[in-house]
């Protein structure tokens, strides 16, 4: 099938987790031209300083997870940087963000098993001297042969914070939950209407590879912490890819299952085993769960849990998905390790057996 690939600085093959997340609300509309590459229709392009390995998207703003533990946030209108934060802690590399507009606070989830989150309205407290690049390493840091001591590059993370406007925060010690899981943070999602007694309350959705996914309450108090709720146990296999629907929780697990949840009885109902490789992507529209897992095969699956269709739709790895509904069009869209974006229409396809990919023409209508 037709791919649209997008240019990458790095062409290597990459299976390190990505994931994409939205809100529900619409993205404005703009007007800006289009420049082609690779086939590709691009509004902007944003750089980071290193792989970006989580991507949330809001009306307003863009959030980027990084490999190293840096989260990055660039508007959507201006494509301005308006935010580097960075942690107190060495947290490895950012698999997963999200962000709660209630709050106004960027929740991520880290290599060494932490959950972090910061409040955007926190006055600019970080400084270059503090970032974690920064900082004296016990090994590589120490005296070698003769006493010496390697002088370190300037050319390091903390000073690529300066070169863009923008506030620089910090993940402070008491915004920084380490060991709230047993295994890396691979997913995470932001939903209402779970907590009965509070519908419009925001509950953040971790998973995480000790096989668990921990459901935490979100309020004002203790200035955003999440407060532990309920945990969902799932085996032995890593947690990779969360969706929902309704009372409904689909949790994508690496060997191919596909476990559903009723968060009302808190009891497993299903678990489908039709794929063959690790699900890192998983996406649930009009009441299809659509997922696509290592080996480049997104498969349908309807409400009543029966496979409806399958496709090959990446020569490789699916990394990360995102679905939205554009013009009374539903888009789907992926990424996968072979450097590409392929973009899906499912209007009037979800209840059959192949979807056609879109066109160029088709695809540039709808991105814009």
């Amino acid at each position: 099938m037709p791919r649209f690939s997008l240019d990458s600085d790095d062409h290597s093959e990459n299976d390190s987790p990505a994931s994409f997340s939205s809100s529900d609300n619409h993205l404005r509309d703009y007007s800006s031209k289009l420049s082609m590459q690779n086939d590709c229709a691009i509004g902007h392009r944003v750089q980071a300083s290193r792989s970006v390995l989580a991507v949330a998207l809001d009306d307003e703003c863009v959030f980027a997870g990084l490999q190293g533990g840096d989260i990055l946030v660039w508007s959507t209108s201006t494509f301005e940087r308006l935010y580097s934060i960075y942690s107190h802690h060495d947290v490895g590399d950012i698999f997963t963000v999200v962000y709660s507009q209630q709050l106004n606070i960027v929740f991520c989830g880290g290599q060494n098993t932490s959950l972090q989150w910061c409040n955007l309205s926190t006055d600019g407290e970080g400084t270059v001297a503090r970032h974690p690049s920064k900082r004296t390493h016990r090994f590589f840091d120490s005296r070698g042969p003769g006493g010496s001591i390697n002088p370190r590059s300037e050319d390091s993370d903390a000073h690529s914070l300066t070169d863009h406007s923008g506030k620089i925060l910090t993940f402070n010690r008491d915004q920084h939950r380490l060991f709230s899981h047993h295994g890396y943070i691979y997913c995470m999602i932001i939903v209402q209407g779970l907590v009965e007694s509070a519908p419009s309350e925001e509950v953040l959705l971790t998973g995480s590879g000790d096989g668990s996914v921990k459901l935490w309450r979100l309020t004002n108090e203790n200035s955003g912490a999440p407060i532990p709720w309920v945990e969902l146990e799932n085996g032995d296999d890593a947690v990779l890819s969360l969706a929902i629907e309704g009372s409904l929780l689909y949790c994508g697990l690496a060997g191919g299952a596909l476990n559903i949840w009723n968060l009302d009885s808190r009891q497993l109902v299903k678990q489908i085993t039709e794929h063959q490789g690790d699900l890192w992507a998983l996406d649930i529209m009009d009441g299809v769960a659509i997922a696509g897992d290592a080996e480049g095969v997104i498969k349908k699956f309807n409400s009543s849990f029966e496979e409806i269709g399958s496709w090959t739709a990446h020569e490789g790895t699916i990394l990360a998905s995102t679905s939205r509904v554009s013009s009374n069009r539903r888009i789907y869209a992926t990424g996968g390790n072979d450097n590409s974006v392929a973009l899906w229409d499912l209007a009037g396809h979800l209840q059959q057996k192949e979807v056609q990919p879109i066109g160029n023409d088709d695809m540039v209508n709808t991105l814009f």
